[in-house]
């Protein structure tokens, strides 16, 4: 196979796992039963009826609800040059209203998630009612999980007159918006009216714009995972696999049943599109379980083919730290001097330090580590670049790094004029075990 079919067919397996829109939006018809918010503000209890709200009555609600905050380093800060808009908790919200009698819940495991996904359980938890009125806005951020199983938010935006604030989404490079203000209808009293409605991911950068006029009012609900699985969903199974899932099998045979690609073995690395959680307790046969869409369609893919696959983390450790126990270890390091390993697990180095301890032992004896080498596409095709070495694996990634990738960092006690806690920091990836080109055969 000649360089430049390696090189398309690398191009077409990094397009298939690349994310598709990172959030599904629309509207649905609010019934006369469904109308009424009753909440309990600054200024005692009220109630307002969205199918025939006012401008005064909008502008209670507003008045009632407290100043929003955001997140910033595990504390909740007050800004209003960042975020200007009104909050009120659950604990004083009561609606008539309910996203599962909608078929979003429906939407979101056929058209949000994938693959695996479909069949997932997960659950819905109010989490604030937020009032923006003229010249209020939500700069750019991501939202904070509460807790590991944690995936997204579904946010209703309800049916008030206004405009002006869109949603914009950013997420691997690419911007989409959503003008939630054209996507609903306003009741008279005595017709439907319709409510916008968007889910999405939760390390998904997204920003509310400013809003011209009018009151922007929404629901915000937390997306949990849960242990058990949902409705099986044969349909939104065959969709996915006969797609992307399928794309991706058909790509990674193409490459795999040439004997030129990896012919010594090796691995193949898809870094993760979504962010998630990860500290040096995870684990990862559980976060597997847990995997956003275009993720779970990756991991989906490579398993239906029978491939070894499996979560790992890589550190890049400084080489200078080798020096004593590896002088001689110009065979393994990168560009930059650093050594980088593969762990079936996030590592917890708090307890060694480079002036007693031999980081080597601890990271290829304690930890099980592998020594690992980035390939180019050039390199993964030229047998002498990719002959088995008694250092180090060869990995070569299909997608590139991106800023949201996940990561953790794990301590540990530096040495120099004085002693310092220094850090390593890991990235999760998806990785494919290759055989050797002999043993491959059979695929």
């Amino acid at each position: 196979m000649a360089s430049t079919d390696f090189s398309e067919i690398c191009k077409s397996l990094a397009e298939s796992v690349q994310a598709e829109p990172p959030y599904i939006s629309g509207s649905f018809a609010v019934g006369p039963n469904e109308t009424k918010l009753f909440y309990q503000g600054t200024n005692g209890l009220g109630m307002l009826d969205f199918s025939k709200a006012t401008d005064s009555d909008l502008e209670a609600l507003s008045d009632a609800c407290q100043p929003a905050s955001f997140g910033v380093g595990g504390q909740d800060v007050l800004d209003a040059s960042y975020r200007k808009a009104g909050k009120m908790d659950a604990s004083n919200i009561s609606s008539q209203f309910s996203p599962l009698a909608h078929g979003i819940v429906k939407l979101m495991r056929e058209d949000l998630f994938k693959g695996q996904d479909a069949e997932r359980g997960f659950r819905l938890e109010l989490y604030k009612l937020n009032v923006y009125g003229p010249g209020s806005f939500f700069k750019a951020h991501v939202d904070t999980p509460r807790s590991e199983n944690m995936f997204g938010s579904l946010v209703v935006i309800l049916p008030t007159v206004h405009t002006g604030g869109s949603l914009i989404f950013r997420h691997g490079g690419k911007k989409w918006t959503f003008d939630s203000a054209a996507a609903i209808q306003v009741g008279d009293g005595t017709s439907f009216c319709r409510a916008a409605f968007t889910a999405f991911y939760s390390d998904v950068e997204h920003e509310v714009t400013p809003v011209v006029s009018g009151y922007r009012v929404s629901l915000t609900y937390n997306l949990y995972f849960t242990n058990g699985m949902g409705y099986k969903s044969q349909a939104a199974q065959i969709r996915a696999r006969s797609s992307v899932t399928l794309g991706i099998e058909g790509h990674l045979k193409s490459l795999l049943s040439n004997p030129s690609f990896l012919p010594a073995g090796g691995y193949i690395g898809f870094r993760l599109i979504h962010r998630y959680p990860v500290h040096k307790r995870t684990d990862f046969s559980l976060l597997a379980k847990t995997l956003k869409g275009p993720d779970a369609r990756i991991l989906l893919a490579c398993k239906s083919l029978g491939l070894p696959t499996s979560l790992q983390a890589f550190y890049s450790v400084p080489g200078n730290l080798f020096y004593y126990a590896d002088p001689d270890n110009s065979e393994v390091v990168d560009e930059g001097g650093n050594r980088t390993y593969m762990f079936q697990s996030a590592i917890d180095s708090a307890h060694v330090n480079t002036e007693y301890d031999n980081m080597k032992d601890f990271l290829e004896g304690e930890c099980k580590g592998q020594v690992v080498h980035d390939l180019t596409l050039l390199d993964a095709t030229q047998k002498g670049s990719v002959e088995k070495k008694t250092k180090r694996q060869d990995i070569y990634w299909v997608n590139p790094e991106v800023k949201s990738a996940t990561k953790v960092a794990s301590s540990y006690i530096a040495y120099g004029n004085e002693a310092s806690v220094e850090y390593v920091y890991g990235q999760v990836a998806i990785v494919v075990e290759v055989k050797d080109a002999e043993k491959r055969k059979t695929m």
